[in-house]
């Protein structure tokens, strides 16, 4: 029990400086948009604010549905993928992922 109390505390310290980075990272972008928020909710029109409320909608939109049906299904099988047969498959999904780009800015247009 002691040794393994030791490697988890050792394990722990190996992914300090990362964990704190990605937390520092976080902790960044959510302040930053945070703010930029108060900063347009206090220079815009209620209706301006209204249109990029709508447009970072879509923006969250487009990566969520990015994210669901590209990049984690790239993921996970990419991996897997025989290496002669990688670049094949990143190239079908970066076709997708322009051809979900596309579809958004028609729906976004229309």
């Amino acid at each position: 029990p002691a040794r393994r109390l030791d490697a988890q505390r050792q394990a722990l310290r190996r992914l300090g400086g990362p964990l704190l980075l990605s937390f520092a990272n976080q902790g960044l972008s959510s302040g930053s948009n945070f703010l930029l928020g108060v900063y347009l909710a206090r220079t815009m029109t209620l209706g301006q604010f209204g249109v990029y409320g709508a447009c970072y909608a879509l923006c969250m939109l487009y990566v969520g549905v990015g994210n669901a049906l590209v990049l984690t299904q790239m993921n996970v099988t990419l991996p897997g993928c025989a290496p002669a047969a990688r670049a094949p498959y990143a190239a079908r999904m970066l076709c997708a992922v322009l051809l979900l780009g596309a579809l958004m800015l028609l729906l976004a247009g229309a």
